[in-house]
């Protein structure tokens, strides 16, 4: 009975964490502050929100082997970056070229717009997002 206790305290399924609202999107250029590439700096390529990760370019790099085809082609070894934890990165404030704390502000026309803390100073959505719509439609 005992063994059967602990069996069933072990197979629980783990809560993922709760998801919160992010102030890195894709596109930023982001520097890891934590872990094993301390220091590194990257564009963010994916966004995780379900996993609280992101993918950032030239971060985590792991190897990975593919074996040659059929058809002759020889086999490979290609670097792939891996998802890091968005808690271990911050967004790199484009005046002053260093990590940043953000928060997030209202234009007086309304727009909001991402702040950095220390300065105030505007930092701008990258390009790929200017053109995106709100995933609401409630006004």
């Amino acid at each position: 009975k005992l063994g059967a206790r602990l069996m069933k305290a072990r197979l629980k399924p783990r809560k993922p964490e709760p998801e919160c609202a992010w102030r890195i999107v894709r596109g930023d250029n982001v520097q890891v502050i934590n872990g094993r590439q301390t220091g590194q700096k990257g564009k963010v390529l994916t966004v995780l929100r379900k996993s609280n990760r992101v993918i950032v370019d030239g971060v985590n790099l792991r190897s990975r082997n593919i074996k040659k085809q059929a058809d002759g082609t020889p086999g490979k070894k290609i670097m792939k970056p891996c998802a890091i934890h968005y808690s271990n990165i911050m967004v790199i404030d484009p005046a002053t070229n260093e990590p940043t704390k953000t928060s997030v502000r209202f234009l007086e026309d309304g727009t909001k717009v991402r702040v950095n803390r220390k300065t105030g100073s505007l930092i701008p959505k990258p390009e790929p997002l200017l053109d995106k719509k709100p995933r609401s439609n409630v006004v």
